[in-house]
């Protein structure tokens, strides 16, 4: 994703990452995140406050799991495991 960057930004789309995990390891993401460079947003699906059940809401089945949304809200695109820079490509040409 991050090598994509440029074209999300083109396309006025960003990545938001939501992670799963139990809420003890949000740090062990977050460090993850950062040791990898990812500039991109993560949101906990569950905190030490409050469950947010993002993935039963998207019937996560599978991490990671990609969802292309437009504009508007609606999915484009639906993707379980990791996603290529060309599978990337492909979903955003689906764009107006």
């Amino acid at each position: 994703m991050e090598s994509k960057k440029e074209l999300l930004s083109s396309r006025n789309a960003r990545v938001v990452s939501v992670n799963i995990d139990e809420p003890s390891r949000s740090k062990v993401a977050r460090g993850f995140s950062a040791q990898q460079g990812f500039t991109f947003k993560i949101v906990m699906n569950k905190t030490a406050e409050k469950v947010y059940d993002i993935d039963k809401a998207y019937n996560v089945q599978v991490t990671p799991t990609s969802y292309l949304i437009d504009g508007e809200g609606i999915i484009v695109e639906a993707h379980a495991g990791p996603v290529s820079p060309q599978q990337l490509q492909d979903a955003l040409d689906k764009l107006p």
